[in-house]
């Protein structure tokens, strides 16, 4: 006797797949199809796109510019893709705290600036933002959540916008008393101040914008050469220092500070 092999009837088969309504996902895609003419747009990039001649292939034109244009319509920004990596710099610097650390954290309260922020503020304060500081001031610029708080960071301090203006380019006129003219154009940005005289920044348009240096203000002479001096942590080193040094409880208030917004 010859076996028949009975297969299972598919959906189609069995008139399951007949339905005719649309789901709000396919009308916003048919809607996109009639506003935005993808086939003229992707002729006219196509040529200048980038074209992988080893390793992983680049995204299609067409998928890129669809994401574009969502950025676009919904304003959307990387900002976004900051909130999804679960506070990834936070989380890093967590790490450094001491077995005795006694401050209370609030991590739902750590708050960065967005894109458009940063760019504002480095016109605002003529500095450029890169690397982990950026990355930083895209995550927690505005609050840390109780991690550190305004003592070092100046960042977190309450003070106006034209009050912390006029605090960063206080290291304008201690340059010019140590007669290092040059470092007026290299972008500087204070990070802390700790014991009310040691004034630690970066140098952000220089050719080491992740270094971390330090100014003295106890120095009598600013032309002495221990009034300013090269620390050898980076951003972020400095940062974990900060966290296992500063362990106090303070007084519990979360600080936010604020750098673009009157």
């Amino acid at each position: 006797m010859i076996s028949k092999r009975v297969t299972a009837p598919n959906q189609l088969g069995l008139g399951l797949n007949l339905s005719t309504k649309k789901t709000r996902k396919r009308e916003f895609l048919e809607e996109m199809n009639r506003v935005v003419a993808w086939s003229a747009l992707v002729a006219l990039i196509e040529p200048h796109a980038p074209r992988a001649r080893t390793g992983r292939p680049p995204f299609p034109v067409e998928t890129m510019l669809r994401v574009h244009f969502l950025q676009q319509w919904f304003s959307l920004s990387r900002q976004h893709e900051y909130n999804a990596m679960k506070k990834n710099i936070y989380e890093k610097l967590c790490t450094s705290r001491a077995s005795d650390n006694l401050r209370v954290l609030h991590p739902e309260l750590v708050e960065g600036y967005t894109e458009d922020e940063l760019q504002k503020i480095e016109r605002l304060y003529d500095v450029n933002f890169s690397g982990d500081l950026r990355d930083f001031m895209l995550e927690m610029g505005r609050s840390d959540g109780g991690l550190i708080g305004d003592d070092p960071i100046t960042f977190y301090r309450r003070r106006s916008v034209r009050q912390h203006v006029f605090f960063h380019s206080g290291m304008d006129d201690r340059f010019c008393a140590m007669k290092k003219f040059n470092l007026r154009l290299k972008g500087e940005l204070i990070i802390s101040v700790e014991s009310e005289t040691q004034y630690y920044f970066l140098l952000t348009k220089s050719g080491n914008p992740d270094l971390i240096y330090r100014y003295n203000d106890d120095c009598a002479d600013e032309t002495d050469p221990e009034a300013m001096t090269e620390t050898g942590l980076s951003f972020m080193e400095y940062m974990h220092r900060v966290v296992r040094i500063y362990k106090e409880p303070g007084s519990g208030v979360v600080c936010r500070g604020e750098m673009i917004a009157i």
